[in-house]
């Protein structure tokens, strides 16, 4: 198969994870693709390395966070005025004084909840260790699915004799960079709509079976 590491391609798996982690840009950087492609290149025989640097990544990236919220405290949140991440900042603040490290654990399982979670933690100065503890356990529970997703693919690949078709996908991505570039910005669109859309199906599934009296 085409070396991938012709391209950046460990440098870039670790900043995705560790923007998905690190607050505020988390709001705009998916983890999800760097955790799939680092279960594919599991699956395609090439070691462990990408597996290390996004579990490396979310770990210093929820770390960040932790002390971007013990150092600016609530004045960070204060500058969000969008309607849609004013809940998410309330309704963290809620959890973590209500809940503290079992939020940070169960956030990640939550959807944009966990954008908040990690702040908030250091804002309400919630004990370190009990901290990283929930913050390690879910962060590799919460990524290890991915990366059984795509280890899964990648021997998928190889079963159905995919295989030279992948290395010539790969080889014309190697050779360009920008349609590198824009492959991977449609894939994290594509992964960001497909959660905003199943979001909003069980949602109003959920709605659907409420009493008319509730509603």
């Amino acid at each position: 198969m085409a070396d991938l590491t012709d391209l950046p391609i460990p440098l870039l798996t670790f900043l995705v994870a560790y923007g998905d982690a690190l607050f505020p840009v988390n709001f705009f950087i998916p983890g999800e693709p760097a955790f799939l492609l680092a279960g594919f290149e599991l699956g395609s025989g090439k070691g462990w390395n990408l597996v290390f640097l996004v579990f490396l990544g979310a770990i210093l990236g929820d770390q960040s966070s932790y002390l971007i919220g013990r150092l600016y405290g609530t004045k960070i949140f204060s500058r969000f005025k969008s309607p849609k991440r004013r809940r998410f900042i309330a309704r963290g603040r809620l959890m973590i004084k209500k809940y503290g490290a079992r939020f940070v654990f169960t956030s990640r399982f939550l959807g944009p909840v966990s954008w908040v979670a990690q702040a908030m933690a250091g804002t309400y100065k919630l004990n370190y260790f009990r901290y990283t503890l929930a913050s390690v356990s879910s962060a590799i529970i919460a990524i290890s699915q991915f990366i059984v997703i795509g280890y899964l693919s990648a021997i998928g690949i190889e079963i159905f004799g995919l295989s030279e078709t992948w290395d010539a996908t790969i080889l014309i991505m190697t050779e360009n960079i920008i349609l590198s570039l824009l492959t991977v910005l449609l894939a994290m669109a594509l992964i960001w709509w497909l959660q905003k859309t199943i979001r909003k199906f069980i949602r109003q599934k959920r709605l659907a079976k409420l009493p008319v009296d509730e509603l």
